[in-house]
């Protein structure tokens, strides 16, 4: 089957091509987010369950589907596991299909299915770890670069936009750290506000993406006090809203500017 076959399916099976494919991405994001922090291969290590250490096989390694009917948790120990790991294949899966439905099929669609796996990554191994290994804001940075030569960017805007993230993630930073002493917004929160900013392209979706990141996270903080049994001292999840943002920016930039702009009463291009 070639590419014009494939567009020609009927949309319901091109999303669930596109879901299945976001789940086995999802399934390696769990694994990666693992195996990352404790700086494991990633390729030929053979998956384990994290407590007993046996090796898993494909019964065990079906997206969301081997949690569920092993009832959340190991068939061979029977230790639960991790809601979190369904969790974020499903956020992969999700992740990919708003964006193919957006994009279509493409080179453009391709990399930011990659940017989107590497986000949850990011994401997922912040939570657990509270930090992002460098080597993924490097990856990042890469697929940013490979965006603005994929959608031919415009120079000045793209600059400004740059130093609209540069300065935007310093000046919270500084604000956070130095003026409250408070560590709720570290180096890591600044630099996936600077290098999203590859992506926005131009000035008002920048904008748009930090204020609806700022809207996010205040929704999301009660929900994570509340679940995190921290209480009050959970730090707002700045990196879990700035990645909700970027999807809903990335995929509904021209309604995200509408509703900005009405928000403003004025328009923004």
């Amino acid at each position: 089957m070639n590419t014009t076959d494939f567009l020609q399916l009927p949309p319901e099976l091109l999303f669930a091509f596109v879901l299945l494919f976001g789940l086995i991405f999802g399934s390696f994001v769990t694994m990666a987010c693992h195996r990352i922090p404790l700086k494991q291969d990633l390729i030929c290590k053979r998956s384990h369950c994290t407590a007993c250490h046996h090796p898993l096989g494909v019964l065990d390694l079906i997206p969301v589907f081997s949690w569920v009917f092993s009832l959340g948790k190991c068939r061979h120990c029977k230790v639960p596991i991790s809601f979190r790991y369904p969790l974020i294949e499903l956020s992969v899966a999700l992740g990919f299909c708003f964006i193919f439905a957006s994009h279509g099929f493409s080179f453009l669609t391709l990399l930011l299915f990659l940017t989107w796996t590497c986000l949850i990554t990011m994401v997922a191994i912040d939570i657990c770890h509270d930090h992002i290994p460098k080597s993924l804001f490097a990856t990042l940075l890469l697929l940013g670069l490979g965006y603005v030569f994929l959608t031919k960017a415009e120079p000045i805007p793209l600059l400004i936009t740059i130093a609209i993230g540069l300065g935007m993630g310093t000046y919270i930073y500084a604000s956070v750290r130095i003026i409250k002493k408070s560590n709720a917004f570290d180096y890591d929160d600044m630099y996936l506000i600077i290098i999203s900013s590859l992506f926005m392209t131009t000035p008002a979706i920048m904008i748009a993406f930090l204020l609806l990141a700022s809207v996010i996270g205040v929704v999301l903080w009660p929900i994570f006090r509340f679940v995190g049994h921290h209480g009050t001292s959970t730090p707002m999840p700045f990196s879990e809203a700035l990645t909700a943002s970027f999807l809903i920016c990335i995929t509904n930039a021209d309604n995200v500017l509408k509703l900005l702009g009405m928000w403003m009463e004025q328009p923004l291009a």
